[in-house]
């Protein structure tokens, strides 16, 4: 077995591990999530989509009935203007003139906003379709994801192992304790007398003890296990 102050060094390596293990779950829960957000998205715009679709297609209707009152009252124009010497014909003629203008009028806003609908609705039609492009790309990705992520972590698993093999079971499930207590962090380097877990200065006593690296040595603060700082590679 290693002496207690390469069991740290290793044990230093052990916990960056660990770390990177935890963040890249944590970032593979992360395109999931984006994924049921696009869904919300895509079903939203469907929803938009059909009452938007239902109003251009009330105003086409409203088009289609506003047409034929107009040419309906044209006829009628046009009839009455034949007889419009006729008792009473030159006011139901002038009547039937401003019906028309009315009618006109009417249709002309029709059409106007049957080009607006119609303008909204190809503009949501194409957001639609873009979710849909980005969902099926995101959901493409995770599947791609999952794969990598099992692979990565099954070379991350290989590289503790390493490592595991040659830290004593005691001082391991001290570090694994401490790390459940403490964010992650079961031990930490010291720097320049700090502890680069809470930032306290450290004692001199214990700042000895940790150089020395001869016996296991907590940070009075936050009770980490504490290790010099090296640039060795384990």
């Amino acid at each position: 077995m290693i002496n207690l102050s390469e069991q740290l060094d290793l044990l230093c390596e052990i916990q960056t591990i660990d770390i990177e293990v935890t963040r890249s779950v944590r970032e593979s829960h992360c395109r999931p999530a984006a994924i049921e957000r696009l869904k919300r998205d895509v079903e939203a715009f469907r929803g938009i989509f059909t009452a938007a679709k239902r109003l251009l297609d009330e105003t086409r209707n409203e088009i289609a009935a506003a047409t034929s009152e107009l040419d309906a009252h044209r006829a009628a124009r046009t009839k009455l203007e034949k007889q419009r010497k006729k008792p009473g014909m030159p006011a139901e003629l002038e009547r039937v003139k401003v019906k028309i203008y009315s009618l006109d009028s009417a249709l002309a806003a029709l059409v106007a906003r049957e080009r607006q609908a119609t303008e909204e609705l190809k503009a949501l039609s194409d957001g639609q379709a873009s979710r849909q492009l980005e969902l099926k790309s995101q959901q493409q990705l995770a599947l791609e994801d999952a794969g990598s992520l099992q692979e990565k972590l099954r070379q991350i698993s290989k590289r503790r192992g390493r490592y595991l093999s040659r830290v004593s079971g005691e001082l391991l499930a001290h570090y694994e304790r401490l790390r459940s207590l403490k964010g992650g962090l079961g031990i930490v380097r010291v720097t320049n007398r700090f502890c680069t877990g809470c930032n306290m200065t450290l004692p001199a006593q214990v700042y000895v003890e940790v150089m020395r690296g001869r016996v296991l040595t907590g940070c009075p603060r936050c009770q980490r296990m504490l290790c010099c700082a090296s640039d060795k590679a384990p």
